[in-house]
């Protein structure tokens, strides 16, 4: 079997993902210049950020409170990730807050909850900014202000998955940093500093994709003829990554993926029937607060023979052998930045989503061609509802301010 016979779209962004940090990190500088990007005089008054996004910007937003605790929370500005529905129906907010800013990712901008919470932000008078790669959707005129994340100059069948969940997690991530100069939290100059930890970081990962292409492939042909379904295991940013896997399972290949905390993995996998037929993927980092959980997790799932794979930064963490266990490990994270590691370590599980919809005849986002629109991407001729021309729920839903 020749891995190039399997060369899917989702294969080839993944081989790309690293050298796309550079563009997106250029694409920021950009975004912070044009007209619509907020003012100095906005940010003065910030002490709260809310954080939200859907579908795959929602794990960004799980990913990027960590970032914004670590750059802001040393001047006593907090952050809280929310779903689109907790933040548009049931999160408190005070009329005329300016100390409150309102962040959404969209990356085509049309999704009608996210257009709901930032109409909700304008009635009650708080700032909002929409980081998008379409400023001038619905979602990016809704906000008042826009970051555009301006990664055009990256192909087409890379925009669509990784590469633009890439570009919420860099742009958000550097307008983080962004802030905590503007709000003097920490020096000139941070900006640049996580950029380079970002460029970095990639360098490394780059330098072993091919390894890791070359493992996922031969634990893909292991899968393909037993697995049934998945299940994605992850605690604090790693959380984001075990929801980023099932996602780009189910968009290409059409099966079940499902994911979860190690917490509740250990006290449901023993309720899985037929554990031969469902594939583990758990995600652990060696400096995780929740590491033991996580090492527990993957015992567990050894245990029962779940077809398992492990994707950490320090070799196999279960004690003994176990056949149905594979691990692929990565370079660590810099040292207090573990939330680097979950921008990337979701590339091992992507390239085993592509393999996987290779070998059963799938085809990326269930499509068989490919067109860029006004609002993004369009896949026509596939067989579910992202397939279908000019799709998008502002079509179909109705806002509700509260």
């Amino acid at each position: 079997m020749n891995k190039l016979d399997y060369n899917g779209i989702l294969r080839k962004q993944v081989l790309n993902y690293c050298d796309d940090v550079s563009v997106l990190i250029d694409g920021f500088r950009k975004g912070i210049t044009e007209p619509r990007f907020l003012p100095n005089t906005v940010l003065s008054s910030i002490k709260r950020v809310l954080i939200t996004g859907s579908g795959d910007c929602w794990g960004a937003s799980l990913v990027l409170q960590s970032v914004f605790d670590d750059f802001l929370g040393a001047g006593g500005i907090s952050c809280e990730a929310y779903t689109p529905m907790e933040l548009s129906r049931f999160t408190e907010l005070t009329p005329d807050d300016n100390t409150t800013l309102i962040i959404v990712l969209s990356v085509w901008g049309f999704p009608a909850r996210l257009v709901e919470i930032l109409k909700r932000a304008a009635k009650y008078h708080i700032p909002s900014i929409a980081i998008t790669e379409k400023d001038n959707s619905p979602v990016g005129l809704a906000a008042d202000y826009a970051l555009n994340v301006h990664n055009s100059s990256i192909a087409l069948e890379s925009k669509s998955g990784c590469c633009t969940y890439l570009g919420m997690l860099i742009s958000a991530s550097l307008f983080a940093a962004h802030i905590s100069e503007v709000k003097g939290i920490r020096p000139q100059g941070s900006i640049n500093a996580l950029a380079e930890s970002l460029t970095a970081y990639a360098e490394k990962i780059s330098k072993e994709i091919e390894r890791i292409d070359d493992q996922i492939f031969e634990i893909a042909k292991c899968w393909k003829d037993t697995v049934e379904g998945v299940i994605a295991v992850g605690d604090d940013t790693d959380y984001a990554s075990a929801l980023f896997f099932p996602a780009k399972l189910i968009e290409s290949a059409g099966i079940f993926g499902g994911f979860t905390d190690s917490r509740e993995w250990l006290r449901s996998q023993q309720y899985i029937g037929r554990a031969d037929r469902t594939g583990a993927v758990v995600y652990v980092q060696q400096a995780s607060p929740s590491k033991e959980h996580l090492e527990k997790a993957i015992e567990a799932a050894a245990k029962r023979l779940f077809p398992t794979l492990v994707i950490s930064d320090y070799p196999c963490p279960v004690k003994n052998e176990y056949p149905t266990v594979s691990t692929v490990v990565l370079p660590a994270a810099p040292g207090g930045q573990n939330y680097i590691g979950s921008f990337f370590n979701h590339l091992p599980a992507d390239l085993l989503a592509s393999y996987l919809c290779e070998f059963w005849g799938g085809s990326y986002f269930r499509s068989a061609v490919i067109e860029d629109t006004e609002y993004g991407v369009n896949h026509k001729e596939g067989t579910t509802l992202w397939s279908k021309p000019g799709i998008n729920t502002l079509q179909s839903s109705q806002h509700v301010l509260v």
